[in-house]
């Protein structure tokens, strides 16, 4: 998978909810229903879920303020 694949999954993660609840309920599903590598799909393993979540919780708050704004 290219690089430009892995951001998009990440991309994902951090911007479509349903895809990160997939996520976080079923990594490793969610992880092999799209075509990564083996070495991506082990950093996405071992991917501190705190981390995933406290992440994606600004990028919300970021997108929604910027929603207001505009």
């Amino acid at each position: 998978m290219p690089a430009a694949d892995i951001e998009i999954f990440l991309a994902r993660l951090y911007a479509n909810e349903e895809f990160l609840k997939q996520f976080i309920d079923s990594p490793e599903s969610t992880i092999n229903d799209n075509q990564l590598s083996e070495s991506e799909k082990a950093s996405l393993f071992v991917m501190d879920k705190s981390d995933l979540l406290m992440a994606t919780s600004s990028f919300r708050h970021k997108r929604n303020a910027y929603k207001k704004k505009g």
